[in-house]
């Protein structure tokens, strides 16, 4: 018998865009301010400075399941006209790599405001432009790294709404004006179908391709 071939991965756009656009809805929810615009005005001046920029930076203490103590924070790194660039930063105390030093996940998010989706561009550092990836790569990336990467944002994001307790207080006023903003953020109709599928386990992940224990 002719050992079955391996089917090659193909790219499921329309997932993945359920997957940005249910991103898109958490990260305005968690952080309001990033539905602020600052437009340049040359006779005036930049309009809107005097807004409380400490709003474009917050953490969160998650208690994970398994008793292990992490630190999201998110900050707002670029705004532009369309498109405002988030980091998200989570330290896990309790895992370290092979070095003994303390695990650490980073993510670039980029949100486009013209069609309420936000996508991961890298992670760890590492810039993730296609859709999918021939395996082996120079990288070491699977063919499915960058829907992966958004499945792992999503599950950050989640833990953070449900379990996520604020180190900053936010106003009742400013979370009203996110709801209401956030009302034409509603994620796309495949949304639960597609946070049912396998996405990459906490207890599993990668750390600049190094993998984490406990």
């Amino acid at each position: 018998m002719k050992p079955k071939l391996k089917k090659k991965y193909r790219f499921d756009i329309k997932m993945m865009m359920a997957d940005c656009e249910a991103n898109y809805a958490r990260i305005c929810r968690i952080m309001p301010s990033v539905l602020r615009k600052e437009v340049t005005d040359n006779l005036n001046g930049a309009i809107g400075s005097t807004i409380d920029k400490s709003l474009d930076h917050l953490s969160f203490d998650i208690d994970l399941a398994t008793n292990k103590p992490a630190k999201l924070t998110l900050s707002i790194a670029e705004r532009c006209r369309f498109t405002t660039m988030v980091n998200l930063q989570v330290l896990i105390d309790s895992f370290v790599d092979v070095d003994g030093e303390s695990g650490c996940v980073n993510m670039s998010i980029r949100l486009y405001h013209d069609v309420n989706m936000a996508e991961v561009i890298a992670c760890n550092h590492k810039p993730n432009r296609l859709a999918s990836y021939e395996y082996p790569n120079e990288l070491m990336f699977q063919p499915d790294e960058k829907a992966q990467q958004n499945r792992f944002l999503s599950e950050w994001l989640g833990l953070c709404s449900k379990h996520g307790l604020s180190s900053k207080n936010m106003t009742a006023g400013l979370y009203a004006a996110a709801s209401s903003a956030a009302i034409h953020t509603e994620p796309h109709a495949d949304t639960h179908h597609s946070e049912q599928q396998a996405s990459p386990s906490i207890d599993t992940l990668l750390v600049g391709g190094r993998s984490l224990r406990t």
